[in-house]
């Protein structure tokens, strides 16, 4: 039997209903592999980059949201080189 996922389980999802960028998994639960293969593949998308940009900002919450390091406001930006 075929698992059906929500589109409450992806960033995106256009009025005629494709969905895209998945980062939930089937049980509903923040997926760090989703949300960082999410946030991978939005900027090679043929969204407009106002959406681009909304997207990535929102998969980097879900992220952080979830207390994992990597998501970590501190850690969205580039590094500031040691003087």
């Amino acid at each position: 039997m075929r698992m059906i996922i929500p589109n409450s389980s992806f960033l995106y999802v256009s009025g005629k209903g494709s969905r895209l960028f998945q980062y939930k998994d089937s049980a509903g639960t923040v997926d760090a592999a989703l949300v960082e293969s999410a946030i991978a593949d939005i900027p090679s998308s043929e969204l407009p980059a106002a959406v681009k940009a909304r997207l990535v900002t929102q998969a980097k919450a879900k992220g952080a949201n979830r207390g994992w390091p990597k998501f970590a406001p501190e850690m969205l930006c580039e590094p500031i080189p040691a003087r």
